[in-house]
């Protein structure tokens, strides 16, 4: 396990966030899809963000766990996208379109929000694939037992 890569999963996540979410980029349609105003957003709880950047260790910890397996074709960055984006497409976007369709959310949160999940998976996927190959996680010490080892030990 590579914590440096989590933790630059992480933040990478983070920063996409803040850059994608400013007033002058997407904030302020996503803002009226969630019925926000600039002024609520700037009393926000830190809380917030502190829950947020634990959930984007999880997305990065579980994201990573794929991280390790060359492929020849790829760059590790390119890899990492690869892996971020299946999730992304098979898991995220039918959750939350479904879960914005019931909830009447405007076709405007919808695509903002989609979007962002999908690209920060992916920025997620090629940040922990690119820092791994770059920083390897040390071999573990110590006998690793299996289910195999055990039997037949």
């Amino acid at each position: 396990m590579n914590y440096i890569a989590i933790l630059a999963g992480a933040i990478s996540v983070m920063i996409l966030g803040w850059i994608w979410f400013h007033p002058k980029v997407f904030g302020l349609p996503w803002m009226k899809g969630v019925g926000l105003t600039e002024e609520d957003t700037k009393s926000a709880n830190p809380i917030t963000m502190i829950v947020g950047f634990l959930m984007a260790l999880g997305l990065s910890y579980s994201i990573s766990r794929f991280a390790g397996h060359p492929e020849d074709e790829l760059n590790e960055f390119m890899h990492g996208m690869y892996h971020g984006f299946l999730p992304a497409i098979h898991f995220v976007v039918p959750i939350l379109i479904s879960k914005a369709v019931f909830e009447k959310k405007k076709a405007s949160w919808i695509l903002i929000s989609t979007v962002y999940w999908v690209l920060a998976m992916m920025l997620v996927g090629g940040v922990t694939y690119g820092v791994t190959a770059l920083f390897p996680a040390p071999e573990p010490v110590g006998q690793i037992y299996t289910i195999k080892t055990l039997i037949i030990n």
